[in-house]
């Protein structure tokens, strides 16, 4: 099952998830400065227009989460609330490779889709070959790469696009 969940809850449940999705294998639960770096980006996320929902397993297990974030409608602006994007996504380990991140991934689309969005955006990072082919193998397609972002030595964030079609 999957539904919605409120700031709480996802600091709750997946505050460490969060942490690697954002940090990687170099974020230290125990470190104070990671867990308010880690915190002031969730409440940025919750402050904006990302709406996050988590999976649940049986016994109400959290298995992996997926934050969206679809632009409003300006009214008489026809061209505003055409973008969504992906602004998080995560599949705890132990439940990894078992069709949740895509589970997770086609709920985005479809609530994407429901609020009027007709494109759905997504990024990763470049030298992250794993979470391209994941994003690839479900439809969405690579415009962009912005070099640098990381730092001059890395690999840049590659942004990745699926159509929605009504």
């Amino acid at each position: 099952m999957i539904r919605g969940l409120t700031e709480a809850e996802f600091r709750d449940l997946f505050l460490d998830l969060m942490g690697e999705v954002e940090a990687g294998d170099r974020y230290d639960s125990g470190d104070v400065f990671h867990r308010e770096w880690l915190d002031e980006r969730i409440s940025r996320r919750f402050a904006g227009w990302a709406e996050f929902f988590g999976e649940f397993g049986e016994r109400d297990v959290a298995i992996g989460f997926v934050g969206v974030e679809v632009e409003p409608r300006l009214k008489c602006v026809p061209y505003t609330g055409q973008y969504s994007e992906i602004v998080a996504i995560g599949v705890r380990s132990e439940h990894r490779r078992l069709g949740h991140g895509r589970r997770l991934l086609a709920f985005a689309e479809q609530f994407a889709r429901r609020q009027g969005a007709h494109c759905l955006y997504v990024a990763a990072y470049e030298g992250s070959a794993e979470a391209i082919s994941f994003y690839v193998d479900s439809g969405f397609s690579p415009v962009a790469v912005l070099p640098g972002v990381y730092g001059p030595a890395a690999k840049g964030r590659i942004y990745l696009r699926k159509l929605l079609e009504p």
